[in-house]
């Protein structure tokens, strides 16, 4: 055997372990789930929702907004419609389809991460995020559905563009789709194009096309969310929610826009810390877990300022340190 048949085979038996360890990471961590009921939003988005009754509503999942009224969620209420007239309300058949996501989700995880780094640093972050706690909200959450279809397609169109091979107009017209599919099941998707160009700015061998790759996550991006605003404000009537946010809900509506950047920059640092350390964990993030006063001009503001702009040093720091990226 020549080295090039054993790589092959090596990289075979480790994708043939990597892959299945992941998904059955995932499934039992969040399996006692399964047997959960439907709480919060489950109830005005399924239990409650009129057109999931029928399969003869399919044509106003595009057309309808999705309860409460203000979101336009048509691929999450799709999946749900499916859900619901495979197994009825059984909330374990609706809790299993979220536990299945949460899987393929960490694979996908892994495989983007692999073309960046170390086949072995991708498994072991990959295994951290299967099992980290922080996915609870969307994972035992039934409408964390939403969360879980926009990071399947979103993460699936990110892999898209880091083959190695030519990213040929099939697979260009692929990643549009599945842009738009990921903005579909919940409006954040659409911050998978710039997740997906800022994975092609880390790796310079890409920039040494013809910049065709980059160029079309950028187009493919504002002509999702284009499209997206357009089938929104069809089915909702407004591009923006125009009911009045209330302060227990959302504290930030009522600062200004240097307190919201602040409390922007300081949620991302603290999200960066859930990774590592989940804990404490909230329900429900709003009013007393967002603590406004803390977004203020204060050390522990400043800080975590600090902290996010050493972050964004560490990458750039790395991705000119790194030859294994040219």
């Amino acid at each position: 055997m020549n080295l090039s048949d054993r790589w092959i085979s090596k990289a075979s038996s480790s994708s043939s372990f990597y892959a299945p360890s992941l998904l059955l990471l995932a499934v039992v961590v969040f399996l006692p789930s399964i047997s959960f009921g439907f709480v919060y939003d489950d109830h005005i988005q399924i239990t409650s929702n009129y057109i999931l009754s029928s399969y003869w509503h399919i044509g106003d999942l595009l057309t309808s907004p999705t309860p409460p009224g203000d979101l336009y969620r048509p691929v999450t209420m799709f999946s749900f419609l499916v859900s619901r007239l495979l197994h009825g309300l059984s909330p374990a058949g609706f809790h299993g389809v979220n536990i299945l996501l949460h899987a393929i989700n960490s694979v996908l995880v892994f495989a983007v991460l692999r073309s960046l780094f170390s086949e072995r640093l991708a498994f072991l972050s990959a295994c951290l995020f299967a099992i980290n706690p922080v996915h609870t909200e969307a994972v035992v959450n039934i409408v964390g559905r939403a969360e879980l279809l926009a990071a399947l397609f979103g993460l699936s169109a990110v892999y898209l563009t880091t083959t190695k091979d030519q990213f040929s107009y099939s697979k260009k017209v692929l990643f549009a789709l599945l842009l738009l599919l990921s903005t579909l099941s919940k409006e954040s998707g659409i911050l998978y194009g710039p997740l997906a160009f800022t994975v092609l700015w880390f790796v310079p061998r890409y920039q040494r096309e013809e910049g065709s790759r980059m160029k079309w996550v950028l187009f493919s991006s504002f002509v999702c969310a284009a499209l997206f605003v357009l089938l929104r404000y069809m089915a909702v009537g407004e591009v923006f929610p125009s009911r009045v946010v209330d302060f227990i809900d959302n504290p930030l509506v009522h600062f200004d826009l240097s307190h919201r950047l602040l409390a922007a920059v300081s949620l991302l640092s603290d999200y960066f810390v859930l990774t590592f350390i989940p804990f404490p964990l909230s329900a429900d993030y709003s009013f007393a877990t967002l603590a406004p006063e803390h977004f203020a001009f204060s050390t522990e503001t400043f800080l975590k300022v600090i902290f996010a702009g050493l972050l964004v040093l560490c990458l750039v720091f790395a991705r000119k340190r790194s030859p294994e990226y040219a």
